[in-house]
């Protein structure tokens, strides 16, 4: 849902059309890659490395999504930014 709703709003960011069928079919592709770290990380999330690894995480895809925005074209920005946006927001949640 994090990611549709990332995908809408980057779409709305740069003036483009939206067809709420790719954002739905770019959900549906993501959702077991999301489950798997979802479950992988969120049993474990109070170990010490957990949460040392999803600082580095969130601080790299914070840093990736910051340059990509400064440096790269809209549609780089439109293709990238949803995916990595919900990395960080997911592990800077689950720290």
């Amino acid at each position: 849902m994090l990611l549709g709703t990332f995908d809408y709003l980057v779409h709305l960011q740069y003036r483009q059309e939206v067809d709420l069928g790719v954002v739905i079919w770019k959900v549906i592709k993501a959702s077991p890659a999301i489950f798997t770290i979802n479950y992988a990380f969120h049993s474990r999330r109070n170990w010490l490395s957990t949460q040392l690894l999803l600082f580095a995480i969130s601080v790299l895809a914070g840093c990736w999504l910051v340059r990509a925005v400064n440096r790269t074209g809209y549609y780089a920005v439109m293709k990238r930014a949803p995916q990595a946006g919900t990395l960080w927001i997911w592990a800077a949640v689950e720290m």
